[in-house]
């Protein structure tokens, strides 16, 4: 049989190969072991292997090698997870300390709308950054129950 495939496309082929089986690696690892919160980091996890994916065409991602690509796909995991965890951490003690400084005891609609301000803060922010603003708003969200509610005004 004829071969049909040029020298360049054969080499760009095996590389797009082993590229498969590296994100099949990443995916192996995350179906194995279960990680606590695993729906929360589904969204980090997509973001990461769609980026991967999309890299995979340029040619600093053609000349690695498998476990190269494997560890470039666990140093993006990390940084989308960390940078989303650190913005909306960020933005949720910049909210307690806002709210503990500013006296909006007589305003309760302007204190409404900062709170909507903040919630939607660090979505803008993670989006914008190329992180995950999904995880963004959880971290934030869970600051904010820890620190914020103390500093709104009483209920009615």
């Amino acid at each position: 049989m004829k071969n049909i495939w040029p020298a360049n496309q054969q080499l760009r082929r095996r590389k797009n190969e082993n590229y498969v089986n590296a994100l099949f690696l990443i995916t192996l690892y995350f179906g194995i072991f279960k990680v606590f919160g695993e729906s929360i980091l589904n969204d980090a996890v997509a973001i990461v292997l769609t980026t991967t994916v999309l890299e995979s065409n340029s040619p600093e991602m053609a000349e690695l090698t498998t476990m190269q690509q494997v560890g470039h796909g666990v140093g993006r995991f990390l940084v989308v997870f960390v940078g989303s965890a650190f913005v909306g951490t960020a933005v949720g003690l910049a909210s307690s300390l806002v709210l503990k400084h500013v006296d909006l005891y007589h305003n309760p609609s302007l204190e409404f709308g900062l709170m909507l301000c903040f919630v939607y803060l660090p979505y803008a922010l993670a989006e914008g950054t190329h992180l995950s603003g999904i995880m963004a708003i959880l971290f934030c969200g869970i600051v904010m129950s820890q620190y914020t509610h103390y500093n709104l005004s009483p209920g009615e």
